[in-house]
C-alpha cells in the first residue's frame, strides 16, 4: 500500500516537473506577443494542472481511507488486547482461587491431624472414624488414628493388668485372712451335722436344718470366691511349649462335654488342615477355653450349638468360639474384659479378664465381636512355634 502511494506521488511530481517546458513556451509566447500560442499553452498547462489536482485529491482520499482503516484496525487491536487482558486477569484469578481451594482441601487433613495430635497430647485417646483418602496426608491421618487406637488398647491393657495385679495382691491377703475362719466354720458345720444326725429328724426342727443348709451353701460360695480370687493372685508365667492346638482343643472339649450336654448344649469342632504347632501353656489355655465354653453355655439358656474352629491366620494359630446366645450390646462389648465387669447377675466378673491376661502373657490376644445371625464370637490367637520347636514336637516327644 505504501509503495503504491509513493509511486503515485512520484508520478504526479514527474508530471508537474514536465510542465517546466510548457511554462518556458508560455513565457516565450508572451514575449513574442503571440496570443494564440499563449492561449494554447495556457490550455495545455491548465489540463496538466487539472490532472495533477485530480490525482492529488484521489491520492489524499486514498491516504485518508488508509488512515481510517489503520485507525479502525488499531482500535480493533486495542479492544482485542483489552479483552485478552481481562480474560487473562479472570483466568489468573480463577486459577488462584482454584489453587487456594485445592491447597486448603489438601491441607485440611493435616490440620485435623494436628488437632488430633494436640488432643492425644492432652490424653484424649477416644477412637475416631478414619476418613478414607488416597493422598499421603490422608494415609498419614489413617496411620495416626491406627497408632492412637493401638496406644489406647495398650493403655487399657496396662490399666487392666495393673488392676489385676492389685486385685491379686488384695485377694491373696483377704483370702489368707478369711480361709482359716471359713475352715473353722466348715468344720463346725460338719460337727453340727453329725450331732443332728445322731439326734435324728424328731429331735431337730426343720427350720434349724434349713438354716444349717443355707450356712453351708454360703460357706461354699465364699470358698469358691476365694479360689476365684486366688487364681488371679497365683496365675504364673506360662510355660511355653510347642504343641498341636487342635489336639489340645479336642481334649478340652471332651472334658467339658458332659457339663455342656447337661445344659442342652452341643459343641462342634472344625479344624483346618494343616494347623501349624503353636507355643502355649496347655493348663492355662485349658482354663481360658473352659471360661469361654462356660460363658457360651450360660448365654444359651435354652441350649444350642457352640461352634469351635481352629486354624492359622498370618503368624498365629486362632481358636474361634461362637455361640447363638443373646449377644453382647455394642455399648458394653469393649468392657467385657475389664475386671469385675459382668453382664450376669452372679459371678466375680474375673473370668474374661483372666482369659485376656492368659492370652496376652502368651504373646497372643483375644477379641469379642457380634456373630452374624445373633450371638457372640470370641477369637483367641496364639503365636506359631518356630520351625525347630515344631520339628522337635513332631519327634518322639510329640503328643500321640
Amino acid at each position: 500500500m505504501s509503495a503504491s502511494l509513493v509511486g503515485e506521488i512520484d508520478a504526479i511530481s514527474q508530471s508537474i516537473a514536465d510542465d517546466t517546458v510548457g511554462f518556458d513556451r508560455l513565457f516565450a509566447s508572451i514575449d513574442a506577443q503571440d496570443k494564440d500560442s499563449v492561449n494554447r499553452t495556457l490550455v495545455s498547462l491548465g489540463a496538466v494542472e487539472h490532472d495533477a489536482d485530480r490525482r492529488l485529491r484521489a491520492l489524499a482520499d486514498r491516504v485518508a481511507s488508509s488512515m481510517d482503516e489503520l485507525s479502525a484496525r488499531s482500535r480493533a487491536r486495542e479492544r482485542s488486547a483489552l479483552l485478552a487482558l481481562i480474560a487473562l486477569a479472570v483466568l489468573t484469578l480463577s486459577v488462584g482461587v482454584a489453587v487456594s481451594i485445592h491447597t486448603r482441601r489438601l491441607l485440611a487433613p493435616l490440620a485435623r491431624v494436628t488437632d488430633r495430635a494436640q488432643a492425644v497430647a492432652r490424653g484424649d485417646l477416644t477412637a475416631r472414624e478414619i476418613v478414607a483418602s488416597d493422598d499421603e496426608i490422608g494415609q498419614l491421618a489413617a496411620a495416626f488414628e491406627r497408632m492412637v487406637a493401638a496406644v489406647a488398647r495398650a493403655q487399657s491393657r496396662a490399666v487392666a493388668n495393673e488392676r489385676l495385679a492389685a486385685i491379686g495382691k488384695m485377694a491373696a491377703h483377704v483370702t489368707h485372712e478369711i480361709r482359716n475362719p471359713l475352715s473353722s466354720i466348715g468344720l463346725n458345720i460338719e460337727l453340727l451335722e453329725e450331732e443332728m444326725a445322731q439326734l435324728g429328724t424328731a429331735g431337730v426342727p426343720n427350720e434349724a436344718r434349713a438354716l444349717l443348709g443355707a450356712i453351708t451353701r454360703e460357706v461354699e460360695r465364699l470358698e469358691h470366691l476365694s479360689e476365684e480370687y486366688l487364681r488371679v493372685a497365683r496365675l504364673p508365667s506360662p510355660r511355653m511349649e510347642a504343641d498341636d492346638v487342635a489336639t489340645a482343643v479336642r481334649e478340652i472339649v471332651a472334658f467339658a462335654r458332659p457339663e455342656m450336654e447337661r445344659a442342652g448344649c452341643t459343641v462342634t469342632i472344625r479344624t483346618d488342615d494343616p494347623v501349624p504347632p503353636a507355643l502355649f501353656d496347655e493348663s492355662q489355655i485349658r482354663q481360658a477355653l473352659l471360661n469361654l465354653l462356660r460363658n457360651a453355655r450360660e448365654a444359651m439358656t435354652d441350649g444350642g450349638t457352640i461352634d469351635l474352629h481352629v486354624g492359622a491366620e498370618g503368624m498365629s494359630v486362632v481358636i474361634d468360639v461362637a455361640d447363638r446366645g443373646g449377644g453382647i450390646p455394642e455399648d458394653i462389648r469393649a468392657r467385657v474384659f475389664d475386671p469385675f465387669f459382668s453382664t450376669k447377675g452372679e459371678g466375680t466378673g474375673l473370668g474374661l479378664a483372666i482369659t485376656r491376661q492368659i492370652l496376652e502373657a502368651h504373646g497372643g490376644g483375644i477379641t469379642c465381636e457380634p456373630r452374624e445371625g445373633g450371638g457372640t464370637h470370641f477369637r483367641l490367637s496364639l503365636p506359631i512355634a518356630p520351625s525347630r520347636l515344631a520339628n522337635a514336637m513332631r519327634g518322639p516327644a510329640s503328643r500321640p
